[in-house]
């Protein structure tokens, strides 16, 4: 087992930051609850994991569609990776976007 018994409590505009030395699950932590971990991992799952978005709004995480989730990642609960002044800088990507318009 990786991770076990892991507990938050996140009010509407409180903004958490996990924080501990190198390999102790805060990047598996994180992304378990983005389901962003690969599907072929075999993980196990109980308690509740739920998101209340500002609409009033419950959503169960750990059976929201894949669908649902796609959907509030980015808008609803987002993820700044380890290497986040990499992950942050736009420059980086500048071969992404066109500032050119739509034909």
């Amino acid at each position: 087992m990786v991770i076990n018994d892991v507990r938050f409590d996140v009010f509407p505009d409180e903004v958490v930051a996990l924080v501990g030395e190198s390999g102790s699950g805060k990047s598996v932590t994180a992304k378990a609850i983005m389901r962003l971990l690969p599907a072929h991992l075999n993980i196990h799952t109980s308690g509740q994991l739920e998101l209340s978005k500002p609409s009033g709004e419950v959503v169960d995480l750990l059976t929201a569609s894949s669908r649902t989730i796609e959907q509030i990642r980015g808008k609803d609960m987002t993820m700044i990776f380890q290497e986040s002044m990499r992950a942050l800088n736009p420059a980086r990507y500048h071969w992404c976007c066109s500032l050119a318009p739509a034909a």
